[in-house]
């Protein structure tokens, strides 16, 4: 995804008492228990306050989430005097303030009870912050998290709650405080059960989808998107049991048994997914005999480069 800056130091400065703003994009590095991770980028948001006050920064997120999408809205908000510049009047950024992840802006509020101290603490461990600077008010955005870190965050409430709580009820339910009323008194298990018998009805495609389409009947068909795995396996491999394996993962996801067929007079293309019978009569386990490394070669190729997509 691409994030103008630009466009999020107008949003910024139409809000109400910001005279001037920038937004620069700033590394912090992680360091876990296997050593230091790759540094981490996240953008933060420098104003200018029209009367030389501060501004509440969880009103300001609220106003630019109404302007910008969720991924381009700053991580922290801080308010300085004027903004800095060199003697040829650009943007000097090393003398804008530096700010310490792991301390909020928010006031700290303690957890009250304990799903919301199990929670701060998930967040102090996946953070690598005190816990005592996790407050209830806080998210995992506004201290240094980011969508990877969501996706882990789910797996490890989902581990300690005994239930399934997925990525996007974190991105929706921010705060602790927030995703802990969630847990108490509106999670439902029923909605997280996956009903791997129930009819699946056609569905339009995705604008993901749609691109890809429109990529590969303007190329003709094309295997840019073609992901091959190779794998050399021992000789005494169960041929039957691997067969079966394979056919077990084409059976279970539904993703591996969709069609994208067109349908109706508007021809417009739909997502059908095939019946796991039907799926595996027409998706073969082909076995080769080849005399040497070039043949080899040859039929990964063949079937590597295949363009079966629009097909």
């Amino acid at each position: 995804m691409r994030i103008e800056l630009g466009e999020i130091e107008a949003a910024i400065s139409s809000y109400p008492g910001i005279s001037q703003s920038v937004v620069v994009c700033r590394e912090h590095q992680m360091i876990e228990s296997g050593g230091a991770t790759a540094p981490q980028k996240y953008l933060v948001g420098y104003y200018v306050s029209s009367n030389g006050s501060s501004l509440v920064e969880r009103d300001v997120k609220r106003f630019l989430q109404s302007k910008l999408p969720e991924y381009m809205i700053h991580v922290r908000l801080v308010r300085i005097e004027k903004i800095p510049v060199t003697i040829n009047g650009k943007l000097d950024t090393k003398l804008l303030p530096r700010i310490e992840l792991s301390k909020s802006s928010n006031e700290y509020v303690v957890p009250r009870d304990e799903v919301e101290t199990k929670l701060c603490n998930i967040w102090s461990e996946l953070l690598r912050i005190p816990a005592e600077h996790v407050g209830i008010k806080d998210d995992s955005f506004s201290l240094g998290g980011d969508s990877l870190m969501t996706t882990k965050l789910s797996f490890m409430i989902t581990s300690t709650f005994k239930r399934n709580i997925s990525g996007a009820t974190v991105f929706k339910h921010k705060t602790i405080e927030s995703l802990s009323h969630f847990i108490c008194n509106e999670y439902d298990e029923a909605e997280d059960i996956e009903h791997l018998g129930a009819p699946y009805r056609e569905a339009t495609v995705s604008f993901s989808q749609e691109r890809l389409l429109f990529i590969d009947e303007f190329e003709n068909g094309t295997p840019a998107y073609n992901i091959a795995i190779n794998s050399e396996l021992s000789n005494n491999v169960d041929r039957d049991t691997l067969k079966h394996s394979l056919r077990s993962v084409l059976s279970r996801h539904r993703a591996l048994r969709t069609l994208l067929p067109i349908r109706g007079k508007d021809s417009l293309r739909l997502q059908h997914v095939l019946d796991e019978q039907v799926a595996q009569s027409i998706f073969p386990i082909y076995e080769y005999v080849v005399r040497n490394a070039q043949e080899l070669d040859e039929l990964l190729i063949k079937h590597i480069e295949a363009c079966f997509l629009s097909r």
